[in-house]
């Protein structure tokens, strides 16, 4: 009888110590592990309205019309971007970094249109905060 007891007791403490491995490990990946903002959505104030008008600027400021598509796409893709959209023959496409998960997350957008010789005719993005 005593030996149960042992073997109970042993594997509830196997199993508390599985589950806070278990939770170390989320919240490490969500406080650590996560991908860096790109240089381009860092140090917005707080604030969502103004975060997505000072955004929407500085793709505007970085990225001018007349700019070639391929260096929008390439530059945003190597600062993290996804590509979300890209229809040549409308001449759209869209890239998009996501940061967090449930309940909320931060979500950066930026899409353009390109004329026939793949040059930006407009441009445009915004930031949110999406939570479920």
């Amino acid at each position: 009888m005593a030996a149960n007891g042992f073997i109970e007791g042993r594997m509830k403490r196997l199993a508390l110590v599985a589950v806070l491995a278990l939770a170390a490990t989320v919240l490490a990946w969500f406080f650590v592990w996560r991908a860096p903002l790109p240089p381009l959505a860092r140090d917005l104030p707080s604030s969502g309205d103004i975060a997505s008008q000072e955004f929407s600027q500085r793709i505007k400021q970085r990225f001018p019309l007349a700019t070639a598509e391929q260096d929008v796409l390439s530059e945003l893709v190597s600062q993290g971007f996804q590509v979300q959209q890209c229809d040549a023959a409308a001449g759209t496409s869209a890239v998009i970094f996501e940061q967090g998960g449930f309940p909320c997350k931060h979500v950066w957008y930026i899409w353009w249109q390109a004329d026939g010789a793949g040059h930006l005719t407009a441009i445009d993005a915004k930031y949110a905060d999406v939570c479920v």
